[in-house]
C-alpha cells in the first residue's frame, strides 16, 4: 500500500516537474516577444517625434516662406518658437 502512494506520488511530481519545464519555456519565449515588441515599440515613438519634428519644420518653413500669404501665421509660428525656446532655457535653469 505505502508503494503505491510513494508510485502515485513520484508520478505527481514527474507531472509537476514537466508542467513547470513547459511553462518555465512558454515563459521565456513570451519575455522575448515582449522585449522585442517594446524595442519595437521605442522605435515607433522615434519615428513619431521624427514625423511630428519634421511636420513642425514643414509648417515653419511654410509660414515664413509666405506660401500661404499669410504673415500672420508667420508672425504666431514665430511667437510659439519663441515660447518653446524660453519654456527650455527655464527648464535648464
Amino acid at each position: 500500500m505505502t508503494e503505491t502512494i510513494i508510485a502515485k506520488l513520484q508520478q505527481q511530481i514527474a507531472t509537476v516537474r514537466e508542467m513547470y519545464r513547459v511553462l518555465k519555456e512558454k515563459n521565456e519565449v513570451l519575455q522575448t516577444k515582449n522585449n522585442d515588441l517594446n524595442e519595437q515599440l521605442e522605435q515607433n515613438k522615434e519615428t513619431i517625434e521624427n514625423l511630428q519634428r519634421n511636420y513642425m519644420e514643414l509648417q515653419t518653413a511654410q509660414a515664413m516662406s509666405g506660401a500661404q500669404g499669410n504673415n500672420v501665421e508667420a508672425k504666431q509660428r514665430i511667437e510659439e518658437i519663441v515660447r518653446e525656446i524660453d519654456e527650455c532655457i527655464a527648464l535648464l535653469q
